[in-house]
């Protein structure tokens, strides 16, 4: 069990801060430069992926 403990405790982490981590904020706005710069232009911070964490807990199974 202790070895779960800290996957737990980040997993809460991640959890309290994916709002704020991902900007959700409405985006970063860009100052373009030539013929670009009539053009409106964001920086979007979005999450990366997709994270699956599979967990086995095994009590009172025979053979282990």
């Amino acid at each position: 069990m202790a070895e779960v403990g800290p996957v737990i405790e980040r997993s809460l982490l991640a959890a309290k801060h994916v709002g704020k981590w991902t900007g959700s904020d409405g985006g970063e706005e860009v100052k373009l430069s030539g013929w670009q710069k009539e053009w409106t232009a964001k920086v979007e911070r979005r999450a990366k992926g997709v994270v699956l964490i599979i967990a086995c807990v095994v009590k009172n199974t025979p053979g282990f």
